[in-house]
Order: structure tokens, then C-alpha cells, then sequence
């Protein structure tokens, strides 16, 4: 059972990650754009990142099946 408030830190969390995400992206691109130096590393944080965008991702559709449940009564 889940309270408003871990929802509301839980959508903050996925936000911050989101943003992560897509700045890790934007280093690509410049790698791919020949703009970085720091082949290895960009990559790494990348990867890093679309691991993390997919467990957050998992994460939020089962927090959304408890909070359905929970308002549906089930």
C-alpha cells in the first residue's frame, strides 16, 4: 500500500533519471558527432543510464498496478 508521498518521491526519482538520461544521450550524439574525446566513459554512463531508464521503468508500471488496485478496492 503506498501513500501519496512515496508516489510523489517516486515520480521526482523517475524525473531526475529521465533528465540523466537524456544528458547522457546528448553525450553520445557529441561522440558520434566527433565533438568528445571520452569514447569509453560517455559509453559507459549511456548504458548505464538506459539500464537504470528501464529497471525505473518497470519500477513505475508495477507502483501504478498497486495504486490502481488500491483505489479500485481490489
Amino acid at each position: 500500500m503506498l501513500g501519496h508521498k512515496s508516489v510523489k518521491q517516486t515520480e521526482k526519482y523517475l524525473r531526475l533519471e529521465k533528465d540523466h538520461l537524456r544528458n547522457s544521450m546528448n553525450k553520445l550524439k557529441k561522440i558520434l558527432d566527433g565533438k568528445e574525446v571520452s569514447f569509453t566513459r560517455a559509453i559507459g554512463k549511456t548504458f548505464t543510464a538506459a539500464v537504470k531508464s528501464r529497471v525505473l521503468e518497470s519500477a513505475a508500471e508495477e507502483i501504478n498496478d498497486e495504486v490502481v488496485e488500491e483505489f479500485s478496492g481490489s
